[in-house]
């Protein structure tokens, strides 16, 4: 999505994805919930079963965030 067609999907309500990687999405989560059990292998693996929403770029994975708590029910 170019710019203007991004800032006109917001105007009109809509939703951005917030896309992270395993990394970034464990820091939020422990943020969240600092006793969490989820770890980088777990959450890795949840990625790689397809569980959650991701697109693989080179040799990371970013994950759609929205759809992980929604997969985890945070």
């Amino acid at each position: 999505m170019v710019p203007q067609q991004h800032s006109q999907a917001l105007a009109q309500g809509g939703k951005v994805n917030r896309i992270r990687t395993i990394n970034e999405c464990l820091r939020l989560i422990k943020v969240q919930d600092p006793g969490t059990s989820l770890t980088y292998n777990g959450l890795r693996k949840l990625v790689e079963e397809l569980e959650v929403k991701h697109v693989k770029a080179g040799n990371r994975y970013l994950i759609n965030y929205d759809d992980l708590l929604e997969k985890l029910l945070i």
